[in-house]
């Protein structure tokens, strides 16, 4: 269900990536990705820290990928992939933190949004999702202040 907090916070985020020329869908999977695993800000942090890792693990797997063309031509692709999840496998692995949804959403933004695999095109793609990722915060924290705001001596919470 779709709240009018956030609907405004969708506004909000594509009106931000729209002034700065940014690209809008990966602000908007930067805001998903917030609420992947829970809804603190702490649970908020780790989402967006697999997210970035994630792109990470995509442009790695691109640049193998483009680098790989000439000799597996169509299983370039496939093989990149594959080797991407189990970077992904071993990060949820190692790190202890098993966000699958974060990490492929991730990969998933390197490969649709079909920049040149470079650090620039790393920084772009992690500023745009953070700033999504705070706009998700944001309305985070103003919807629990406005639920404080309306609860009554016994602790009953009115929305």
């Amino acid at each position: 269900m779709i709240t009018p907090l956030s609907f405004a916070g969708i506004i909000g985020v594509v009106a931000l990536s729209l002034a700065s020329g940014l690209p809008t869908w990966v602000a908007l999977a930067g805001w998903l990705s917030y609420h992947t695993r829970g809804t603190s800000l702490r649970d908020g942090f780790y989402n967006l820290a697999c997210l970035v890792t994630g792109l990470g693990i995509g442009i790695v797997a691109e640049s193998l990928m483009f680098k790989w063309q000439a000799d597996l031509r169509f299983w370039a692709l496939p093989v990149a992939l594959v080797l991407a999840t189990c970077g992904i496998w071993l990060m949820n692995f190692v790190t202890g933190i098993r966000n699958w949804p974060s990490y492929l959403i991730g990969v998933a933004i390197v490969f649709i949004a079909a920049m040149e695999a470079s650090i620039s095109s790393y920084l772009t793609l992690t500023a745009v999702v953070a700033m999504g990722a705070a706009v998700g915060a944001l309305l985070d924290l103003t919807r629990r202040s406005i639920s404080v705001r309306f609860r009554d001596e016994s602790g009953t919470e009115y929305r």
